[in-house]
């Protein structure tokens, strides 16, 4: 090795050991995923009132310093607070909702999935027989029914049994007559 070429490289080794000796770590760690509150209903009626929208309230929890995104729409703000919340229209039927966080570095979390069902309500029932008054009285063993229903719904009978309300109330005023 020649005079100048040793005089070249011992006048540029300290910018080099000064050039590598800085931080190059680079930020590839995810973020938690949001955490949506189990208060956020999975099924809604639609809104059947004149002006009313059909519109929820998506909440939960989130890591701090990160965003929320809703696909790739980010539908809170990166920042320090732990909460998070947005409103979406629904449609008709199912719809889905696909949140991430996303840190300042861009690093995406494992997707929260967020279903929602708008479902209609049907028209109602029509009873025609047996009669039914505001008191339905019948004494036979089973009852035959009549009436319609909307097309591609179902019928779900309820049996309520009322005597042992009667039975319990002339324990008690038997026993209210003895004292």
């Amino acid at each position: 090795m020649n005079w100048r070429l040793l005089k070249l490289s011992l006048m540029i080794s300290p910018f080099a050991l000064v050039v590598g000796c800085g931080d190059s770590t680079v930020d590839d760690s995810a973020p938690e995923a949001p955490i949506v509150s189990p208060d956020v209903p999975s099924v809604v009626i639609k809104c059947e009132a004149d002006g009313c929208a059909d519109v929820v309230t998506i909440f939960g929890i989130k890591q701090a310093s990160v965003a929320v995104h809703n696909g790739d729409t980010e539908v809170t703000p990166l920042d320090e607070t732990t909460e998070f919340s947005f409103e979406v229209t629904l449609a008709e039927g199912m719809n889905s909702f696909e949140l991430r966080a996303v840190d300042n570095a861009g690093n995406k979390s494992k997707k929260t999935r967020v279903e929602i069902l708008l479902a209609v309500r049907p028209d109602p029932v029509t009873v025609t027989a047996p009669e039914v008054s505001d008191v339905f009285v019948y004494a036979e063993q089973s009852i035959t029914w009549g009436g319609t229903k909307p097309a591609g719904t179902g019928v779900y009978m309820v049996q309520q049994v009322i005597l042992r309300f009667f039975i319990y109330l002339f324990c008690a005023t038997a026993f209210a007559s003895l004292l």
